[in-house]
Order: structure tokens, then C-alpha cells, then sequence
């Protein structure tokens, strides 16, 4: 389990590139990286 922000941020980047290979198609890498980054912050 991560309980600093860093290594939850790390991760967030981490899955954001996985992602994005996965579905390049997506395009938007910045939407990706704002639901992983701040799950805690709804968009509204």
C-alpha cells in the first residue's frame, strides 16, 4: 500500500502511459492523467 502522495502520483503516471498504449485512441492523455491524479477531486 502507498501512503505518500509521491508514490500515488507515480503511479497515477505510470497507468496514464499504460493507458494510453493500451488506447491510443483515447488521444486525450490529459483527461486520463485527471481522473487518476485526483480521484478524490470530482470534475465537475
Amino acid at each position: 500500500e502507498i501512503s505518500d502522495e509521491a508514490g500515488q502520483r507515480k503511479w497515477a503516471d505510470l497507468l496514464t502511459g499504460i493507458f494510453s498504449d493500451l488506447e491510443p485512441s483515447s488521444g486525450s492523455q490529459g483527461s486520463g492523467r485527471r481522473g487518476l491524479g485526483h480521484p478524490v477531486e470530482p470534475v465537475n
